[in-house]
């Protein structure tokens, strides 16, 4: 079996590959050339071509009319031996009106027809003296209708594909791009390609397609879109790697939103490194082989450096500034980036600055050469005669948001007019801000104008536009991965707080940070400030165990963070205790279980890890991630695959404590297949001794039916309650099929008021049902007899015998005595009424007025009257007397 290895090779960059489009130097007399794929090890190329160089440049022209460019000042040569000089021009773009030019040693002169569009010519230079020194570069003449205002550029596009496989730009769906389009420009089909390759494009579906060439490199295209009038110019930049070789990774850079760069002026030479930005997967040694950039000069510090990733640029014009580079990893793979780059005038900063209130950062009103420096659209300018006569750019309302995008937001109304008022004096006095035009407000999508110098709003906008000021939200945190917010409370060990303030996610060095803290706890510092990395870093004692608030805020800010901080007992000391909280939970149910940390003292210990060991069939779920202030972790588990049959297991969690030692515990838990009803149901209640009451357990689910057995035990030990078996519990198996298994109660109290009871039943397993009262019918109870007091006209009870009115006896024979039977009970006037019986007044012959219970016999019936129930509580008995006419009646029947 043999093994094909593919060797990397690595692939000179010769100096006719690093003249290849560049504008920066070296001679080439096409503008292409070949990637030499040779498997020798590269020499680096030859840095004679860099003494003279060249810089792309891009001029406008009136059509209709002959205009002169000049590329003198375009042609860079350290030698002051001879003179820098054009040697030829020739048109790269293939179109009829753009080949009508003519050159001299100074540049060239084109004369375009009734066309609006662009052409791009390639310029060689050399000098004079020493004609061996030679550079070339692009020149691009854009041909309008007008020539009042500058060459509008749209952001440049880089993109990346392999030997073989066409690329696609689909400029109409890239949202980026569209915002740029201005309204009523259209795509012109003419567009331009330096490099190896085809290009081409469709007008109507706005797209550009490249086919690269059998060999990696790189290639350019310039396109444009227009109005018929004037024209917007644009180029993508594309670099080819060789397959199966990973090409580099170039990003994007925003070369100029390095926190760690200082700005870049006007005729300021700036060397940019690429090393911190740039990558390769397979690890291969880089090299910056093509630089290129619209009005600055740019190119590869050392051409010599198969290593160097570094550049050189240089403009004389303030604006945004994009460059394009290439690098190459030496075997076939390339990749294309972008550097975007902001050029200021040193001469037109202006002397004020942001302003920061209440965590919000408001952005100082851009001058005119910040705006053009930062690529922002805006309408007008204005000089601000109280600002020193700056000239600060004004903006429409669309392109104030535009503006405030990349920085936060428009202020609101109420925003502004706090900003008025900041230090009691004003923007204006307080920092020097512009304040002669009113600032932009938007309120959801309400706009208005606001006075900074008054807080007013403004009634009628400017026409030119408005200054603009943009809302940045500051921001800062507690940043618990660098904070202790658990020490012991025992006055040494410290807690610390780290709190970080940022701006748009960069720090924010020099803030003031307070703070505060609950409890018995002291801070050793009340207010930081902020280090360059953004933190102020509290420290916290305490003496005892507690848990306190942590409060913090900015220095002008009515806007706190809080954090809680854990003083807790010694861990060194900690027990490990597992409690069950919630068990015999179903198979799908939750059961939960709490682990408790303590210290010898009984100290509860905070903020601390427990290891539990896993179960591959059961999930554990803390409640938090540590022991909270109690010492306690509470864990629910669950069953991963619930089965048919009850689950049992082990809880096995154990401490490290900081010294190294143990403590450990376990816990038997259960899920259970059958559920037992958490309510007994009372069946039957008020049973009228000898009947009986009845209580019901419920399973409401039995897979499985081997375990169905249900105890049943009554709670209230006053003797007079017992199940069939004459026991206070009783074992009982629930019916298979209805689930359900039913007790009986019966009385075998000896007489007056029976007593109520409480009663529950549980399951083998720990299940366990809340407890539900019963009680008996609320009868009077004798020795032979139980008795119930009823109105006279009230229904006879179901088995018992009244007396009547005027008659016999309803419902049997004569009972008897009922004063004797209650005598030999026992029971008194209390046990009655303690039942609700009522009293009503009464009397017999000489006896005084006595509490009367109702009628008890209808026997020598005289008028209306009857024998009553009454107590003679002289003689400590009861009695039973002729009475007048009664409300209620006392009926019975027998005990047994």
């Amino acid at each position: 079996m043999f093994q094909i290895s593919r060797k990397k090779t690595r692939t000179s960059m010769t100096a006719l590959m690093l003249a290849l489009l560049t504008g920066c130097n070296g001679a080439s007399d096409d503008g292409n050339g070949p990637s030499d794929n040779s498997s020798t090890e590269p020499n680096p190329p030859s840095g004679a071509s860099s003494i003279l160089s060249a810089e792309n440049t891009v001029n406008l022209s009136r059509n209709m009319s002959s205009s002169h460019v000049l590329l003198e000042g375009k042609i860079h040569s350290p030698s002051q031996d001879g003179s820098s000089i054009v040697s030829s021009v020739r048109p790269v773009t293939e179109l009829e009106s753009c080949k009508d030019i003519s050159f001299d040693s100074t540049g060239y002169t084109v004369n375009f027809d009734d066309f609006v569009g662009v052409c791009v010519y390639k310029y060689d230079a050399e000098n004079s003296n020493e004609p061996e020194q030679k550079a070339s570069a692009y020149a691009i003449s854009v041909a309008q209708k007008s020539i009042g205002s500058e060459v509008s550029f749209f952001t440049p596009i880089s993109d990346t594909t392999l030997v073989g496989q066409p690329l696609t730009i689909d400029l109409k769906n890239d949202p980026s791009f569209v915002t740029q389009v201005p309204e009523g420009y259209t795509m012109d089909q003419e567009i331009t390609l330096i490099g190896e390759g085809e290009a081409t494009a469709d007008k109507s579906a706005q797209t550009v397609t490249y086919n690269p060439t059998q060999e990696g490199g790189f290639a350019k295209i310039i396109y444009s879109y227009s109005n018929g009038s004037e024209v917007k110019l644009g180029y993508i930049a594309i670099s080819v790697s060789s397959s199966p070789n990973t090409a580099p990774n170039a990003p994007k850079i925003d070369y100029s939103n390095d926190p760690l760069v200082e700005k870049v002026y006007v005729n300021e030479e700036r060397e940019i490194d690429l090393s911190k930005y740039v990558s390769d997967d397979d690890g291969d040694a880089l090299q910056l082989i093509y630089t290129d950039s619209w009005n600055a000069a740019v190119s590869p510090s050392d051409t010599a450096d198969m290593n160097n990733l570094k550049l050189t640029f240089q403009t004389t014009k303030v604006g945004e500034h994009f460059v394009s580079y290439v690098i190459s990893d030496h075997y076939g793979g390339y990749a294309t980036g972008l550097i975007r780059i902001e050029v200021y005038d040193p001469e037109s900063e202006p002397s004020w600055g942001n302003l920061q209130l209440d965590m919000k950062y408001y952005f100082a009103p851009l001058v005119k050469s910040e705006a053009d420096a930062q690529g922002a659209t805006y309408t007008s300018t204005h000089i601000d005669a109280q600002a020193n006569n700056a000239n600060v750019a004004t903006f429409n309302l669309q392109q104030a948001k535009q503006l405030c995008t990349a920085s936060g937001r428009l202020p609101t109304l109420d925003e502004l007019n706090t900003l008025s008022k900041i230090g009691g004096v004003g923007p204006a006095v307080y920092d020097g801000w512009p304040v002669e035009i009113d600032y932009w407000a938007l309120d959801g999508s309400d706009a208005s104008i606001v006075n900074l110098t008054s807080g007013a709003t403004g009634e009628t906008p400017n026409a030119g536009g408005q200054y603009v000021t943009c809302v940045g939200e500051g921001g800062y945190l507690i940043d618990t991965a660098q904070s202790k917010l658990v020490a012991i409370g025992d006055g040494v060990d410290q807690a610390s707080v780290a709190v970080k303030a940022t701006f748009n996610g960069e720090p924010l060095e020099g803030i003031v940070v307070k703070a505060t803290v609950t409890g018995s706890a002291n801070l050793a510092n009340t207010s930081l400030v902020t280090d360059a990395a953004g933190y102020a870093i509290f420290t916290i004692l305490d003496t005892i165990s507690e848990q306190v608030t942590f409060v913090t805020n900015i220095e002008n800010s009515t806007s706190t963070r809080s954090a809680q901080l854990h003083f807790t007992g010694n861990p060194n000391t900690a027990e490990l205790n597992l409690k069950a909280l919630i068990d015999n939970q179903p198979l799908t149910g939750v059961n939960v279980f709490s682990a408790i940390l303590q210290d010898a003292a009984g100290t509860p210990v905070a903020g601390q890890v427990i290891e539990y060991s896993q179960n591959p069939d059961l999930t554990y779920i803390p409640a938090e991630e540590q022991t909270n202030q109690d010492g306690s972790q509470q864990v629910s588990v669950q069953l991963k695959n619930p089965g048919s049959e009850s689950y049992n297991y082990i809880v096995h969690a154990e401490y490290a404590r900081p010294d190294g030692t143990i403590t450990s515990d376990k816990l038997q838990m259960r899920f259970t297949a059958n559920i037992l009803n958490p309510y007994l149901e009372s069946t039957k209640d008020l049973a009228t001794p000898p009947d009986v009451n009845m209580v019901t357990a419920v399973f409401s689910s039995m897979p499985d039916p081997t375990n169905n057995s249900v105890t049943f035990e009554i709670l209230t030990d006053n003797g007079e309650a017992v199940f069939s078996n004459g026991q206070r519990k009783i074992k009982i198996d629930a019916n298979k099929v209805t689930k359900r298994a039913t007790a009986e109660i019966k009385y075998v109290g000896s007489g007056g008021k029976p007593k109520g009871y409480l009663v529950d039943a549980y399951t083998e397993d720990g299940q366990r049902t809340a407890a539900v009262a019963q009680n008996f019918d609320p009868v009077v109870l004798g020795k032979q007899r139980m008795y119930k007091q009823i109105r006279i006209d009230e229904p006879k009870p179901f088995g018992y015998i009244c007396p009547t009115r005027n008659s016999g006896w309803e419902g049997g024979a004569e009972p008897i005595n009922i004063y004797d039977d209650l005598t030999e009970a026992g029971v008194r006037p209390k046990d009655v009424v303690a039942i609700g019986w009522k009293e009503e007044p009464g009397f017999t012959g000489n006896e005084p007025r006595h509490p009367v219970y109702g009628l008890s016999s209808p026997t020598r019936v005289s008028g209306n009257q009857g024998f009553q129930l009454w107590f003679n509580p002289r003689h400590e008995e009861w009695r039973s007397e002729l009475a007048h006419e009664l409300e209620y009646r006392i009926c019975s029947k027998s005990r047994t």
